[in-house]
């Protein structure tokens, strides 16, 4: 079996039974470069002349499955059981001082925390792995409990790969802590939930 993990930095090849580094090293940095959708790791894993996915561990040359067989796969369990790719994923989120482009998330990074100089507040989000009808819900409350936003979006009208959201209005908000909650559902079926603190100065 041979593989690779290419990355901004460079290319590493290994052969059958050869390891780069022990548990927990830095084989090099996730990005985005090019057209990349989202910051990633590109890994090709190849046998016996035919290149594998590593996470489904099948041929790329076979058909899509909708199926997912963990045992399968050709990552660890304990990796298997982290990455979920049945499920949508929240790659970050926050509150932002006005809205935010897909494009400068995937250069970027997260924009800057929303501050007392901004006259909009937008709760933002990006995501991957969403399906035909998945819905976006965005919360904000402040340090009272009181509810800045409640949104829910639209249902998606196709698969997106990567994507981004955001919902907001125009108003400055106060010195103080902010809780920012984003929600994916899909058929009225929650999938992921994350919920984070925001201190605003």
């Amino acid at each position: 079996m041979k593989s690779s993990i290419a990355t901004f930095e460079r290319a590493v090849w290994l052969s059958n039974r050869e390891t780069l580094s022990g548990r927990g090293d830095r084989l090099g940095q996730v990005g985005a470069s090019g057209l990349a959708q989202f910051p990633h790791v590109h890994i090709t894993v190849s046998q016996h002349g035919d290149t594998l996915d590593p996470l489904t561990g099948r041929k790329l040359s076979e058909d899509c499955t909708s199926t997912f067989r963990p045992e399968e796969s050709l990552f660890a369990p304990e990796i298997v059981a982290k990455l979920e790719p049945t499920k949508p994923d929240i790659l970050a989120f926050g509150v932002a001082g006005g809205p935010v482009a897909y494009a400068a998330l995937v250069h970027e990074g997260p924009p800057p925390v929303v501050s007392t100089n901004d006259s909009v507040f937008v709760t933002w989000a990006w995501l991957a792995n969403l399906k035909k009808g998945t819905a976006i819900r965005f919360i904000l409350r402040d340090a009272k409990g009181e509810t800045l936003v409640d949104h829910t979006s639209e249902p998606l009208d196709r698969n997106k790969a990567s994507y981004s959201a955001f919902a907001g209005r125009k108003r400055t908000l106060s010195r103080g802590q902010y809780q920012v909650e984003v929600s994916v559902t899909l058929d009225g079926t929650l999938l992921r939930k994350a919920v984070s603190e925001v201190a605003v100065r």
